[in-house]
């Protein structure tokens, strides 16, 4: 983030400045120090209030409303483990999610590819 000391002067450092005060990401620190040179420099000040309005004009196009109370009243089901669920809705664990067949299937990849070096390494 950018000094507030380390700005004064330059208005591209000022701009980074009002934006990352607006945005609320300085340190504590660092925004007192901002806050202190808002009361004595009416340029900076200025560009911080841009800032404001630009972000104000942000969220204009957009309406806030409530889920119907049918959907806020009613808690969602816990979901089931696997040993709770009945015998038949249990998961089926494929081949293809079974983590010993990816590690055999690994390690016969890794068993072949050394013997093609081998062999490559051995011809004249």
């Amino acid at each position: 983030m950018t000094s507030p000391d380390r700005s004064k002067g330059n208005r591209s450092r000022d701009e980074v400045l009002a934006g990352e005060y607006v945005l609320g990401v300085l340190s504590s620190n660092d925004r007192r120090l901002v806050e202190e040179r808002l009361t004595r420099d009416l340029a900076f000040a200025t560009i911080v209030r841009r800032w404001q309005d630009n972000l104000l004009t942000v969220d204009d196009g957009v309406t806030v409303s409530r889920p119907p109370v049918r959907f806020v009243t009613r808690a969602p089901p816990a979901p089931l483990k696997a040993a709770e669920m009945p015998v038949k809705q249990r998961p089926r664990r494929g081949l293809w999610q079974s983590l010993a067949f990816w590690r055999m299937l690994t390690a016969i990849a890794w068993i072949g590819m050394l013997a093609m070096v081998a062999v490559d390494a051995l011809k004249p």
